[in-house]
C-alpha cells in the first residue's frame, strides 16, 4: 500500500509539472536585449522592412518571450515612421498602462513624450494638454528634477500659441526656456548629452523666433536668432563621430544652420540692413545641397520678392520629390503652392493657375488618402483589439483549466497523503494497542499467582497461639475474602447502583471498617477497587471469541450504560474496549506472557 501510494504522489506531481511546463518557443534563442534595438535600426534605414519587422513584433508578443512593453513601444516608433499616428498613439498609450511601464516612472516619462508628439502632429490640442497633464503629474509625484518638463511646457506653449493665447504661450515659453538653460548648464558640468540639451534650446529658439516674427517684433526677433546663432556655434563642435557618439548628426546641423541662415536674412531684410542680408543669403546659397535646404532658399526668395530666382530652385526640388515612388505627397503639395506663388510673382497668369490647380488635386488627394488611412488604421485598430481580446480570452480559459487541474492535483495528493498518514498511525495504533493489551494480560495473570501464591503459604502454616494484633489481622484478611467471593462469585458489582453502604451490610462491617479493609490490603479506595472489578470482569467478556455486543458487556459488568463504559475504559487503559478486544484476539504474542510468569514465580 505504502509503495502504491508513493508511486501515486509521483505520478500526481509529474502530471502537475507537464501541465505547467511551457511550451519552448522557436524564437527563444532569437530574441535577446539588443535584437529588438537592432532589428529597429535597420527599419529606420530601410523602411520596405517595416511590415516584415511587425510581423516579427507579433510573434515575440504570442510567444510572451519579450517584455510587452517593449513590444508595443517599438511597435508605435514604426508606426509612427509610417505616418500611422493613430495606431502609433494607441500603442503608445497601451504600452503606458503596462505593469512594467506603472513600476518604472522614467519610462512612463518617456512614452508621455512620444504620445504629446504624435497627438501635436494630428493637431489634437485637447489630447496634447491631456498628456502634458498626465507628464507634469508623472515628474511632480515621482519628484524628478524639474528639467524633465521641458518638453510639456515646450508643447503647451504651442497649444496656447495656436489657441491665439499669447499671454500665456510666453509664460510657458519663459519657463521651458529657463528649465532648459538649467539642464544645459548641468550637462556641461557632467560632460555628456550636451548636444541633447542645446538642441531642445534651439527648438526652443526657433518657435519663439516664429512667434516675434509673425507679431513683427524684429529687434525681438533678431534677439533671438543671436541666441540661435551662439547655440549652433557651441553645437559644431558637438558633431557626432565614432568616438563622441551622443553628438548630433552632421546632416542635422546643416538643416538647423540652414534655416538660421534663411531667419537671418529675412530678419536683416525687415530691419533695412542690406549688408548683413546679403552675407546670410549667401550663406545659405552655399547650404542648398539638399531639397530641405534648398525649401529654406526658396522660402528666402520668395518672402524677398526674387520671384525668377526662386523658380529654378523649386522646379528642382519638385523634380526630385516626383522621383519618389509617389509623386503625390505633402512636400510635392508644398512646393507646388510656392512654385504657383513664384509665378504669379512674375505675372505668369496661365502657368500659376495651372500650377495651382495641380496644387488643388494633390491637396485633395493627400485630404481622401488621409480619411481612408485613418479609416483603415481605426480597422486595423479594431481587428488588433478583436484578435487580442479572443486571445486574452483564450489565455483566461487555459488559465482557468491549470488552475482546476493544479488543484485537484494538489487536493489529491493531500488526499493521498492525510490517507498515508492514517495508515501509518492505524498501524502505529494497533502495534500500541497490541503491546498495551499484553502487558494488561501479564500484569492480571501475575496479580492472580501472586494471589494464589500467598493462599498457598497461608494454608501451609502451623496451627501456633496468635496475639490480638494477629487474631484481630486474621478477621480483617477473612473479612476482604468474603467481599472478593461476593464480588467474583455473586457477582454484586453487576448492580449499577451498588452503594459502598449495601456492600458493607452484607459484611457485617461498619462502612469506615470496610473502607480501611480495602485501603491496608489494596492500597486503594472502594470506588477504584468496583472500577478495578468491573474492569477484569469486562475484559473477561471481551477476550471471548464470541464477539459479545459492547452494550451486553458494558450491563454485565455494571457500568449501566455504553458511554459511561467506553470512557472508563478508554481513561484506565488508553484504548477503547473494541481496539482491546482486537489486540487480544488477534496477538498470538499473548501466550508468551505464561512462559515468563512461570519463570518468576518458580
Amino acid at each position: 500500500m505504502t509503495r502504491n501510494t508513493a508511486f501515486l504522489l509521483l505520478a500526481l506531481l509529474v502530471a502537475t509539472a507537464c501541465v505547467h511546463r511551457s511550451k519552448p518557443s522557436r524564437l527563444a534563442d532569437i530574441y535577446n536585449s539588443d535584437s529588438l534595438l537592432t532589428l529597429y535600426r535597420q527599419v529606420q534605414m530601410h523602411p520596405e522592412l517595416a511590415d516584415s519587422f511587425l510581423h516579427y513584433l507579433n510573434q515575440f508578443r504570442n510567444q510572451g518571450n519579450a517584455p510587452y512593453y517593449k513590444l508595443v513601444w517599438t511597435e508605435a516608433n514604426i508606426y509612427d515612421q509610417q505616418g500611422k499616428y493613430n495606431l502609433a498613439t494607441r500603442a503608445y498609450t497601451s504600452a503606458l498602462q503596462d505593469d512594467s511601464v506603472k513600476q518604472n516612472p522614467r519610462l512612463a516619462v518617456n512614452l508621455c513624450n512620444c504620445i504629446i508628439k504624435s497627438f501635436w502632429t494630428m493637431h489634437k490640442l485637447d489630447s496634447v494638454m491631456k498628456y502634458t497633464g498626465v507628464l507634469l503629474k508623472t515628474i511632480d509625484d515621482n519628484r524628478f528634477p524639474q528639467t524633465a518638463k521641458f518638453d510639456a511646457y515646450f508643447y503647451i506653449a504651442k497649444v496656447y500659441e495656436s489657441y491665439g493665447d499669447t499671454l500665456q504661450s510666453k509664460e510657458m515659453l519663459d519657463e521651458a526656456q529657463r528649465l532648459a538653460v538649467e539642464l544645459l548648464d548641468r550637462r556641461r558640468k557632467e560632460g555628456h548629452y550636451i548636444a541633447r540639451a542645446l538642441y531642445q534650446l534651439i527648438d526652443l529658439c526657433n518657435l519663439r523666433l516664429d512667434c516675434a516674427w509673425e507679431r513683427n517684433r524684429y529687434s525681438e526677433a533678431n534677439g533671438l536668432a543671436d541666441q540661435f546663432q551662439g547655440y549652433m556655434e557651441e553645437l559644431d563642435t558637438l558633431v557626432m563621430t565614432p568616438n563622441r557618439p551622443d553628438g548630433i548628426p552632421e546632416a542635422i546641423l546643416r538643416q538647423q544652420y540652414s534655416i538660421l541662415c534663411m531667419k537671418r536674412a529675412l530678419i536683416y531684410r525687415a530691419l533695412g540692413c542690406k549688408e548683413e542680408e546679403k552675407e546670410w543669403a549667401g550663406r545659405l546659397k552655399q547650404l542648398a545641397d539638399s531639397p530641405d535646404n534648398a525649401e529654406h532658399l526658396a522660402t528666402y526668395l520668395l518672402a524677398s520678392g526674387q520671384y525668377a530666382s526662386a523658380l529654378p530652385v523649386l522646379t528642382d526640388i519638385l523634380a526630385q520629390s516626383r522621383r519618389n515612388n509617389d509623386s503625390i505627397n505633402p512636400t510635392s503639395a508644398h512646393i507646388s503652392q510656392m512654385l504657383a506663388q513664384a509665378y504669379a510673382g512674375i505675372a505668369d497668369w496661365r502657368q500659376a493657375y495651372t500650377v495651382q490647380e495641380e496644387y488643388t488635386r494633390m491637396v485633395d488627394t493627400l485630404l481622401q488618402r488621409r480619411q481612408k488611412s485613418e479609416l483603415l488604421e481605426m480597422a486595423e485598430i479594431n481587428h488588433t483589439y478583436e484578435q487580442r481580446r479572443k486571445i486574452q480570452e483564450q489565455e483566461n480559459v487555459i488559465g482557468h483549466q491549470r488552475t482546476t487541474i493544479l488543484v485537484l492535483a494538489l487536493m489529491a495528493i493531500t488526499v493521498c497523503s492525510v490517507a498515508y498518514i492514517s495508515i501509518c498511525y492505524s498501524r502505529s495504533m494497533k502495534k500500541r494497542n497490541r503491546i498495551m493489551a499484553q502487558q494488561i494480560k501479564q500484569m492480571q495473570k501475575l496479580q492472580k499467582a501472586i494471589t494464589d501464591r500467598l493462599a498457598a503459604v497461608d494454608g501451609e502454616r502451623k496451627e501456633a497461639p496468635l496475639s490480638v494484633d494477629e487474631v484481630k489481622g486474621k478477621n480483617r484478611r477473612t473479612t476482604f475474602n468474603e467481599l472478593e467471593r461476593l464480588m467474583k462469585e455473586e457477582l454484586i458489582f453487576q448492580n449499577p447502583k451498588l452503594k459502598v453502604a449495601d456492600v458493607a451490610k452484607q459484611l457485617g462491617v461498619s462502612l469506615k471498617e470496610l473502607n480501611s479493609i480495602i485501603n491496608e490490603i489494596l492500597q486503594m479506595n472502594y470506588i477504584n477497587y468496583l472500577m478495578h472489578v468491573r474492569m477484569d470482569y469486562a475484559m473477561q467478556l471481551l477476550e471471548q471469541p464470541d464477539n459479545l455486543k459492547l452494550e451486553y458487556i458494558s450491563q454485565q459488568a455494571g457500568f449501566g450504560t455504553l458511554r459511561h463504559f467506553y470512557r472508563s475504559f478508554q481513561d484506565k487503559y488508553g484504548m477503547t474496549p473494541t481496539a482491546y478486544r482486537h489486540a487480544v484476539l488477534n496477538n498470538t504474542d499473548l501466550q508468551e506472557g505464561e512462559g515468563v510468569l512461570k519463570d518468576l514465580l518458580a
